[in-house]
């Protein structure tokens, strides 16, 4: 689902074969999606933490990580009505593809994110406040969301080009 490309139709939406520009933005897509959602996430993590400090009776009940977590949930956004208008305006295809990838891969992003932080959590050392920087188990989780993401990727890119190869298979034998 990913990695096929645009709907049906999203094509003659932009005017161009778009998904010629998705794969040729593919890095710029996935640097925006990976980054932008965890730049957002602890952004939004690191405020609530902020605030939840400043109010007594709150700084016992969440951790930090309770409140990462949450930002990783929140942080994926959803474009449609910036690519409505990106379509009105009839606004460059590198940028349409590049917003539309965003907006596809950062919902997975988020997911196995706030997978990352939930296995961070799980494995280390807390005491009453929360949890200890523990760098090996930092690193498990980094190498947890990497490894989940992209395997992900492949598996979506690998069952999409199948579909696409019995949809052209099953086509061609029904025109003729």
């Amino acid at each position: 689902m990913i990695v096929v490309g645009y709907p049906r139709g999203q094509s003659s939406i932009v005017g161009m074969r778009s998904e010629k520009y998705f794969f040729k933005n593919l890095g710029a897509i996935l640097t925006f999606a990976i980054l932008g959602t965890a730049i957002s996430a602890f952004v939004v993590g690191i405020s609530l933490y902020g605030c939840v400090q400043l109010i007594p009776h709150l700084s016992k009940s969440f951790t930090f990580l309770d409140l990462l977590f949450f930002g990783a949930l929140i942080s994926p956004t959803d474009p449609v009505t910036i690519l409505a208008i990106f379509n009105d305006l009839r606004v460059d295809v590198n940028l349409y593809s590049m917003v539309f990838g965003d907006s596809v891969l950062n919902d997975a992003v988020a997911l196995v994110l706030s997978g990352s932080i939930q296995d961070y959590q799980k494995h280390a050392r807390s005491d009453i406040n929360g949890a200890h920087l523990d760098i090996g188990t930092l690193l498990m989780a980094v190498r947890n969301f990497v490894t989940i993401f992209f395997m992900s990727l492949t598996t979506g890119a690998l069952l999409g080009c199948i579909t696409a190869l019995i949809s052209f298979h099953n086509y061609d034998s029904s025109v003729r």
